[in-house]
């Protein structure tokens, strides 16, 4: 990977991160459409390298943030964080076997879903 590239990325990064200890939401869904459509990963390709390097970041600088801050209720995250272990295994096992076009399809839809939901539960 050249320079410009990892620069590109980086900041990138950086804008992701923003976002996810604003809005509590995980990098994937800003970092694997990049990397897909700026950089022609795979989707899988996409994913597992979002997944990996977001995994540390999240947990120690973010969570760390909001449990100083009294935003954490630590008993309801222990349950998440077994149930995302679990999930995150299975989910990443059965990915391996899924055609990388129907995974990203997959992956919009629930963006799309997820986002219009929230968009209509909000309007009041």
């Amino acid at each position: 990977m050249d320079i410009i590239n990892m620069i590109i990325i980086f900041v990138f990064a950086i804008l992701t991160g923003i976002f996810s200890g604003l809005l509590g939401i995980g990098g994937a869904i800003f970092l694997v459409p990049f990397m897909v459509y700026i950089f022609n990963f795979d989707q899988k390709l996409a994913q597992g390298t979002t997944l990996l390097a977001f995994t540390m970041p999240s947990f120690i600088l973010g969570a760390i943030t909001y449990y100083k801050s009294g935003n954490v209720k630590l008993e309801y995250s222990i349950a998440i964080f077994l149930g995302i272990l679990t999930g995150a295994f299975l989910g990443a096992n059965i990915a391996q076997k899924i055609d990388s076009k129907l995974l990203s399809k997959i992956f919009g839809i629930a963006l799309i879903v997820i986002g219009t939901k929230m968009i209509i539960d909000n309007i009041k």
